[in-house]
């Protein structure tokens, strides 16, 4: 019996997950690839002129986990990150993972009603934030009760707070202190709260790295050497796309922001073979022989209409695919690459790896 060719491409990539030895936590990750890669850029802060390695980030969320450590950050603790697409936001994520600390990602845009909600709600215990957004936490009403200033580590600050610049340059030697493993919870990350406040969804350290890796598996790794990140870091998909990036043994280009009348240019630029835009920035780059110059080999195109998709791959010469997931479960239906035969259709695919679903009604 034929097998549709996309359904047998998810049941390859499935195949390959189960016979794969993944590393037991997001902190076990940075130091494989840190081991295999070394001194390879990992991530690129293009607007701030900065370069991390893989060496770098390994060796310096180490640093800053034993930092944290001395300030009395133990496994298990809540710990709110808000910041920018900065790098001190990466470093700041792997340390509490090697620390089996919770990460609780918060959005800069929170009013200081928003954040008495998420930093309460959650149980935060500790936080990490830029100086630029202290006046949203100063202005809550409700501080949790173990949240002293001595836990409220600022970046681009310092007194009556700690400074996490202060703690990054003590550069203190990391052993960790206990073991952690896949299914400790490795994040609390709140959904966007359209019809009301946010909830948090409990993200364990194998379900950012079965996503991980079942992207990379989906995307290539002869095609994907460098992606564009441009959504904020307290959303769930530059976590995942940082971590398949590094997956791939290729390089992060991290942007501020989304800009759409540089984002192409970004794109040629540093000679991207990944990233997602929206039908928007589609339409608006009109189109030319530049198209085919471009490195882009794979989008995802979320919600794109067919005519988008053929526009796309037509244009760049890429592969451009929809799927569905929710910060619940990651992901839940892709559209394979193999799946060409469906491009007419407005579908978002076929079950991921590991993933059952079922039509009710």
């Amino acid at each position: 019996m034929t097998i549709d060719p996309g359904i047998a491409e998810i049941r390859k990539i499935t195949e390959q997950l189960a016979a794969t030895d993944f590393p037991v936590s997001i902190g076990a990750f940075v130091a494989e690839r840190a081991a295999a890669l070394g001194d390879a850029p990992a991530a690129v802060w293009f607007e701030d002129g900065l370069t991390l390695s893989y060496a770098d980030l390994h060796r310096r969320s180490d640093a800053l986990a034993a930092a944290l450590l001395a300030r009395g950050i133990r496994k298990g603790a809540h710990v709110a990150l808000m910041m920018a697409n900065v790098p001190e936001f990466v470093l700041s994520w792997f340390a509490l993972a090697k620390l089996g600390a919770v990460l609780v990602p918060v959005n800069t845009a929170y009013t200081s009603t928003e954040l008495d909600f998420l930093l309460n709600q959650s149980d935060s215990q500790a936080l990490i934030v830029d100086a630029a957004l202290l006046p949203a936490f100063e202005g809550m009403s409700r501080r949790p009760s173990c949240l002293d200033d001595a836990r409220v580590f600022v970046r681009g600050g310092g007194a009556p707070y700690a400074s996490l610049d202060d703690l990054l340059a003590e550069e203190r030697a990391w052993t960790a202190p206990w073991p952690v493993v896949s299914t400790d919870l490795a994040s609390l990350q709140y959904t966007s709260g359209t019809t009301g406040f946010p909830k948090g969804c409990m993200l364990t350290h194998d379900y950012w790295l079965l996503l991980a890796f079942s992207a990379a598996g989906g995307m290539g790794a002869d095609q994907i050497r460098r992606s564009l990140l441009w959504a904020p870091f307290f959303y769930m998909d530059p976590q995942w796309q940082l971590m398949m990036t590094m997956q791939l043994g290729g390089t992060a280009y991290v942007a501020r922001r989304l800009s759409l009348t540089r984002f192409f240019d970004w794109v040629r630029d540093f000679g991207i073979n990944y990233t997602s835009f929206s039908e928007v920035a589609l339409k608006a780059l009109p189109p030319g022989p530049a198209d085919r110059e471009m490195a882009l080999r794979y989008v995802n195109a979320w919600g794109w209409a067919p005519a988008s998709v053929r526009e796309a791959e037509e244009r760049f010469g890429v592969v451009a695919r929809d799927s569905y997931g929710m910060t619940e479960i990651g992901a839940g239906i892709l559209m394979p690459a193999a799946a060409v035969h469906k491009l007419d259709k407005r579908t978002c695919g076929v079950p991921a790896p590991f993933r059952e679903t079922r039509i009710i009604g």
